[in-house]
């Protein structure tokens, strides 16, 4: 949800949250959880969202406005924001950003994210012959956390480095191949 400034000089403004949980993309410790308007400090130089519970939002780690661009150019972050219950779920299509008709050809990849109770995993639904994306999941950001984990597990090795600052959990230099399932466990 996209809560922009308007007016120079304006340093908070009155925005009305829906039912849920939401966080402040920007500023960690800002995490609605109360329905109606709620004032937010803002500022004219910075964008200004929101991201409901239970998402996961799939980025690029170096840029790139369009697919081609992406794929090229290298690597994706996850963003989880859990719900209350701990669970959360995105969606990732990809194609080569090039060829026409790929969804009516069957030339894509989908995959889906899905975050419960200290677990998030990865499911590829489908991928295309001959299709070789070689991105990958380098970071992964979990938020809505209600202590640091000991412990993190990435496919099965319990030596995953990671960090737990400002209620939020970050897992750097993953390596996991986008068009690989892959689970993650936070305990």
């Amino acid at each position: 949800m996209v809560a922009p400034v308007l007016e120079k000089g304006v340093t908070n403004h009155s925005v009305y949250f829906p039912d849920g949980i939401w966080y402040d993309h920007m500023n960690y410790n800002n995490v609605i959880s109360e329905k109606g308007y709620q004032i937010q400090a803002v500022k004219l130089e910075e964008q200004t969202y929101y991201v409901k519970g239970g998402s996961v939002i799939i980025r690029s780690l170096n840029g790139g406005s369009n697919t081609y661009d992406v794929n090229t150019k290298g690597d994706y972050v996850l963003d989880v924001y859990l719900t209350a219950e701990g669970q959360g779920y995105g969606e990732l299509f990809s194609d080569d950003g090039v060829t026409r008709n790929t969804i009516k050809n069957n030339q894509y990849l989908f995959a889906k994210f899905n975050a419960t109770q200290g677990q998030l995993g990865s499911e590829v639904t489908l991928v295309y012959p001959g299709y070789n994306n070689t991105n990958k999941i380098q970071e992964i950001y979990v938020r809505g956390l209600n202590k640091a984990p000991d412990s993190v597990t990435v496919k099965g090795t319990t030596d995953a480095k990671f960090t737990f600052e400002d209620g939020v959990l970050c897992v750097k230099s993953l390596g996991l191949p986008v068009m690989e399932a892959f689970s993650i466990q936070y305990t």
